[in-house]
């Protein structure tokens, strides 16, 4: 009896690992799996969470000199012009009033990201990050001064 309940514990206990190290799968083998590399320039409290058990699914969060993350941002297709801002105000959906939700992402996902928002404050987000295996990430940019914070969250699977 005491060895099953050993053999038991043993396995929820890798079973656990699994999921809280994203399957097995490293950092690089999702940034592979995305088509994404991350900034070439000099980056800062770089967060990652990754699985690919039930479809591939990732986040990532770095900051960076505001000049390095918006060459990032660019280079990825997001239009640095058009962003809708965070949080998003009261609508009207099929006649109902909506309240605006009360974070950008998940709250799992928020802190997976380490993200932790300020209140009164407003954030720009964006939903055109993609890469050449064509996923599909929304982002929050948080800035602060000549340092920017970016939050990626994976939306749309790669090809």
């Amino acid at each position: 009896m005491r060895t099953r309940t050993v053999i038991r514990s043993a396995v929820a206990a890798a079973a656990a690992g699994l999921l809280l190290s994203g399957c097995g799968a490293s950092q690089q083998e999702m940034l592979d799996t995305f088509g994404l590399q991350l900034p070439a320039c000099e980056t800062e409290d770089v967060r990652f969470s990754g699985s690919k058990m039930f479809g591939p699914q990732m986040t990532l969060s770095f900051t960076a000199s505001k000049s390095c993350a918006d060459e990032y941002l660019t280079d990825h297709g997001v239009e640095l012009a058009y962003s809708t801002s965070w949080p998003y105000g009261e609508t009207i959906l099929d006649g109902k009033r909506v309240p605006p939700a009360k974070t950008p992402f998940p709250e799992d996902t928020m802190e997976a990201l380490g993200l932790k928002l300020t209140p009164g404050r407003s954030y720009r987000m964006h939903t055109t990050f993609t890469t050449p295996k064509n996923p599909t990430f929304d982002l929050l940019v948080d800035e602060q001064g000549d340092r920017v914070s970016v939050y990626l969250v994976s939306v749309v699977l790669p090809d």
